[in-house]
């Protein structure tokens, strides 16, 4: 470039900037309406290998210094794994840790930002023995408001210390019963935490709303086309002390599902066996169930990869570096029919 000119041209920098805020937005108006965390985080912890889940609502702390922790919390605590690779996509819009692997339901790492459908900000925690953790807990505020100027979401972040030493210790109060654990928090968004400020999302959700009478039902006919969950607890908390609500839990000798690499392509897998779910005072009830699934012939899809409207998938390299591959998806198709038993 001539001198003469290159004095008078104003350089600047032309790198995008991404609003996470904005992009959260996106994600959430078209992804997950309300009421979809509980089913989102079941699926999670589910491709997460757990075999146990327990969902909780704690009341809160009305005295704490993080306005987040005055607000009633909803807990998804599970035994799955929990690997570095995980660790470094919760916190990645849009691409997550489980595109590469087929055997994943919710292969597009969108899941866990289904709690921002409830929350302003969230709370990532795992106990020591994992992969990511090593031989210390770890803790997380995930939070999409890293570069705000209002001083009310900076209070959301601001009380690191105290307010993992609050959450780990709720947690270990709780009678889980699990050695090794990953959890969710998720304070309820309230018309009082975000006066004067422009939330996330204009919803608003009722403990209620979320732990409400069709909850355990609703589970009930989740269990037999999981591949890892048999049991799930669902707490609340009376008296600042932890008590069962419900517990669904498949029984001994039910077959469910299997894992997609257990199958034989072309060869039907029956399912069948019962959902027995019991209430506080022991009384239960039983969900009979029984169908199958297979995989099909790789043949009938075939053609179809090779299209070019098959869909595609934003993904980091090892590098970290952002590309495009198709989605591998493998052709099995399930069907499950329910009852309840005669006997209850």
């Amino acid at each position: 470039m001539n001198d003469e000119y290159s004095n008078d041209i104003q350089f600047e920098n032309g790198d995008l900037k991404v609003s996470p805020i904005l992009v959260l937005k996106r994600i959430i108006e078209d992804n997950y309406p309300p009421g979809t965390f509980i089913k989102e985080i079941i699926q999670n912890a589910d491709d997460a290998g757990a075999k146990s889940l327990h969902l909780g609502l704690y009341p809160g702390w009305p005295n704490a210094n993080n306005p987040l922790l005055r607000s009633p919390l909803i807990l998804a605590l599970n035994d799955g794994d929990f690997r570095q690779k995980d660790r470094g996509a919760i916190n990645l819009l849009y691409a997550g840790a489980k595109a590469d692997d087929n055997e994943k339901i919710g292969k597009y790492g969108l899941g866990l930002k289904s709690v921002f459908n409830l929350s302003e900000c969230a709370f990532i925690l795992a106990s020591a023995g994992y992969e990511a953790t090593g031989t210390r807990p770890f803790f997380m505020p995930l939070s999409p408001w890293g570069n705000t100027i209002k001083p009310e979401r900076a209070q959301w972040t601001k009380h690191y210390k105290e307010s993992g030493e609050l959450l780990f210790s709720m947690i270990n109060r709780w009678q889980n019963t699990l050695k090794r654990w990953f959890c969710v928090i998720a304070p309820l968004r309230t018309r009082e935490l975000v006066k004067g400020i422009d939330p996330i999302c204009q919803s608003y959700p009722l403990p209620g709303e979320i732990f409400n009478d069709n909850l355990s039902s609703d589970i009930a006919l989740m269990l037999p086309m999981l591949a890892h969950i048999e049991h799930v607890v669902i707490w609340s908390w009376v008296d600042n002390l932890p008590e069962k609500s419900k517990e669904i839990m498949i029984d001994a000798s039910s077959e469910k599902r299997y894992q997609l690499d257990k199958l034989e392509p072309a060869k039907t897998h029956f399912i069948h066996g019962c959902v027995i779910t019991k209430n506080k005072t022991g009384i239960s009830n039983t969900l009979i169930y029984a169908g199958c699934e297979l995989i099909l012939s790789e043949e009938l899809v075939a053609p179809l990869r090779k299209d070019e409207s098959w869909p595609t998938i934003n993904v980091l390299d090892s590098a970290g570096e952002p590309i495009t591959k198709p989605v591998d998806a493998r052709p099995h198709t399930a069907s499950v029919f329910v009852r309840p038993s005669t006997n209850t």
